[in-house]
């Protein structure tokens, strides 16, 4: 079918490349925040959301708080608790 022009296959795409970004060189310097959302205690409890402050320097977790939900209000109150620490 190629041959007689019926059919054309499709052309195959190259992933795309992404640049690895180099870590911070001192503690502090960034602070990732996320949350993740998981049966954290199977069957014992809820499903809740744990949000967690990663150091990007060294991979520390640095701040760790379950909550119900992760929520705008969830993260200003792990934050505000973490720069009271």
């Amino acid at each position: 079918m190629t041959q007689e022009g019926l059919w054309n296959p499709k052309q195959r795409q190259l992933p795309a490349v992404h640049q690895i970004r180099p870590r911070r060189s001192q503690f502090g310097e960034l602070i990732q925040i996320d949350g993740s959302y998981h049966r954290w205690f199977e069957e014992r409890a809820p499903m809740c959301t744990l949000i967690v402050f990663i150091d990007d320097a060294t991979s520390r977790l640095i701040y760790l708080q379950f909550v119900p939900s992760e929520s705008t209000q969830a993260y200003m109150q792990a934050l505000k608790a973490h720069l009271a620490a």
